[in-house]
């Protein structure tokens, strides 16, 4: 019987190296919308070193589902009894799995977003592509073009 890491890992490996879904990484905090802003802070603390980027946290239904994303910030300024959807941005905006480099570039840096949620085509939130991702792709893909019309050398 597979286990659900390695379905998981062929199911990563399964999407385009140039899409949003072969740029994700799956490692991100997560809360259902009712959960209480206390609970998600304390829950922060204790999974901050394990999850990159620690600063932002998604908000999902119960079928995971995104509903949006909050940063600390908001977090600690926020009620603490409060449910955790009271203090999400007004708008998140994502990428589908089968976004472009591109358009997950060009979303990112409109709206400085150091990370930015992947959902699949039933907005089920599937992983998040920080901005050091999408920054290795563009810098690989730049030094192949100036590469290919010889300003760089080749090696």
């Amino acid at each position: 019987m597979e286990s659900k890491y390695s379905k998981r890992l062929s199911q990563l490996l399964g999407y385009s190296s140039d899409s949003a879904g072969g740029l994700m990484t799956t490692e991100y905090m997560a809360f259902l919308k009712d959960t209480p802003i206390e609970s998600v802070l304390g829950q922060i603390k204790e999974r901050v070193f394990k999850v990159e980027p620690a600063q932002f946290v998604y908000v999902i239904d119960q079928n995971h589902c995104l509903i949006g994303s909050t940063n600390f910030r908001r977090l600690i300024l926020a009620n603490p009894q409060e449910p955790i959807q009271n203090a999400v941005f007004p708008k998140t905006y994502f990428v589908h799995l089968d976004s472009s480099v591109k358009e997950v570039a060009y979303l990112m840096e409109k709206y400085k977003y150091y990370a930015i949620p992947v959902v699949d085509k039933n907005n089920v939130l599937q992983g998040i592509i920080t901005v050091d991702d999408i920054l290795s792709q563009l810098i690989a893909f730049a030094w192949r073009r100036l590469k290919k019309i010889k300003i760089l050398p080749q090696r």
